[in-house]
Parts: structure tokens; sequence; C-alpha cells
């Protein structure tokens, strides 16, 4: 399943749960940033997408959140575009 600028973060952690995989309090606030910027077409970085998760919940440790990104690229929800430094960021 592709994350479009219309799914929110509702429908991704269905789908993950559908998936077979657990609705966690970390999952949940990433994914919400994640859907948050998908409405607004913004590519981001893991890094990115953790210091905005700080901002959140700042008891959500870095690991997780770059887990939770090679999770959702794993599954189709983000496209990861690498650069030729070697940098990736990811679309949702």
């Amino acid at each position: 399943m592709k994350v479009s600028h219309g799914i929110g973060a509702v429908e991704m952690v269905a789908a993950l749960e559908q998936a077979g995989l657990r609705s966690t309090r970390p999952r949940s606030a990433i994914i919400d940033q994640i859907a948050e910027w998908a409405t607004k077409g913004k590519d981001f970085s893991s890094e990115e997408l953790w210091h905005a998760t700080q901002a959140r919940a700042p008891w959500i440790g870095r690991a997780t959140v770059f887990r939770t990104v090679e999770l959702l690229t794993a599954l189709n929800f983000l496209d990861r575009i690498t650069f030729a430094d070697g940098s990736e960021r990811y679309h949702p």
C-alpha cells in the first residue's frame, strides 16, 4: 500500500495492524508526523523526522525513528530517494 497525499495517520496505522504489526505509541507518533508532511507533499530525511518527532514525543529514541522509516519503506509506504553523495530522503 502506498501513502498518498490524502492518506492519514489512521489509515497508516490500520494498514500496519492489518499487516500483523503492532501499533505502538512511538510508531503512532512517527506516523502522525509523516501523515502531516504527506498532506504537504514534503520529502524528509530520517534525521529531520527524528527532530520533528522529538518536539512531539521526546521519549522516542533516534533508533526507533530510523527503524520505523525502514519498516514503512519496506512496506511501500515511503519512497526512498538516494542521492549521489549517499544521502537519503523519503517521500510519502
